[in-house]
C-alpha cells in the first residue's frame, strides 16, 4: 500500500493539497459508503476542514450526503480522471 503522507525513500512528511484530499475521499467512497465522521477519520482530516470539503463535493454533485456519504456517477467519472492523472504523476 502506498503512503500518502511521507516519502518512503526519505521519510519526509509533506502536506497534501486539496486535489489529493479529494482523490482520497472519492477513493474511499468508491469502495463503500460510510458516515461523515468515519470518512473524515479515514482520510485523516480535521473535522471542520473535512466538512468544508464534503460540502464542496456535495455542491459539485460528486457525492450524496444522507445518512451515509455516497459517491455519485459524476464522482466516479472524476475519480477515474484523477486516477489517470496520478498514473502520470501529476497528482
Amino acid at each position: 500500500m502506498e503512503c500518502y503522507y511521507c516519502d518512503q525513500q526519505y521519510k519526509q512528511v509533506y502536506k497534501r493539497n486539496r486535489v489529493q484530499i479529494i482523490f482520497e475521499i472519492l477513493e474511499h467512497l468508491h469502495r463503500r459508503s460510510m458516515s461523515l465522521s468515519e470518512l473524515i477519520r479515514r482520510v485523516n482530516l480535521n473535522f471542520d476542514l473535512g466538512k468544508k470539503i464534503i460540502l464542496l463535493l456535495k455542491e459539485q454533485g460528486l457525492i450524496k450526503v444522507d445518512e451515509l456519504v455516497e459517491i455519485t456517477e459524476e464522482g466516479v467519472r472524476i475519480l477515474n480522471i484523477l486516477r489517470e492523472l496520478k498514473k502520470v504523476k501529476i497528482i
